[in-house]
């Protein structure tokens, strides 16, 4: 009887081996087919585009990327709270009064205009009013009417940040192709162009000044 079951002792070895090289297969190929899963998901993620902007109402709002400012030759003056405080209400001011009273508030803005027209006033803000702020945040100022025109100042030969905080003062929004050090060398437009309005963009060429040249010495 022993020698009977003798054979099967003998061949269980080997069924074992093959047995247990069967389930490391399939646990490899199961491992493979769940990376690649993971790996589609997270590409499919990183493909996805943003949401388009809404304004209050859901509906799509184009105008909410007009530019913000937090200009640089706005300087914190005494009377500018260090702390949080209420938003004043500013619905129904002119807007260039109401970007003065922000700016002084130590905060900084965005215009947004509305439909063609003459009006102005500001319709409401973003925060609104009575919302606790601090030093250094953006509020929005929806005007009523469309953007005003606007002067460009000549800044050309003036540092950079300055020549900047003119026009940002112009209602302009300054743009930098060759960086914002030195002195500004060149503007686009001129400042002859009178068909720009508020929110538009000036770009400053800033860079070193040109070597003065010398006189070559006399014979």
């Amino acid at each position: 009887m022993s020698e009977a079951f003798e054979p099967e002792r003998r061949r269980n070895p080997g069924m074992i081996a093959a047995i247990v090289v069967a389930v490391l297969v399939l646990a490899v190929i199961g491992a493979t087919a769940g990376y690649f899963a993971a790996g589609d998901s997270r590409n499919v993620a990183n493909n996805g585009q943003s949401p388009t902007p809404t304004g209050p109402t859901g509906d799509p709002s184009p105008t909410e990327v007009e530019p913000s400012f937090e200009p640089p030759t706005a300087a914190p003056t005494s009377s500018q709270p260090q702390a949080g405080f209420p938003l004043p209400d500013l619905v129904n001011t002119d807007f260039q009064e109401a970007r003065r009273k922000v700016r002084e508030l130590g905060l900084g803005w965005r215009l947004v205009f509305g439909t063609p027209g003459d009006d102005s006033k500001v319709d409401r803000t973003d925060p609104a009013a009575g919302t606790n702020v601090r030093r250094g945040r953006t509020v929005t100022l929806y005007v009523r009417g469309q953007a005003p025109p606007a002067t460009i100042p000549n800044v050309v030969g003036l540092p950079c940040n300055q020549g900047a905080g003119q026009v940002v003062d112009h209602g302009l929004y300054p743009e930098y192709p060759t960086g914002r050090i030195g002195q500004v060398q060149k503007m686009e437009p001129e400042p002859s162009d009178m068909t720009l309005r508020w929110n538009d963009r000036v770009k400053l060429f800033c860079g070193a000044a040109p070597p003065t040249p010398t006189a070559a010495p006399s014979p």
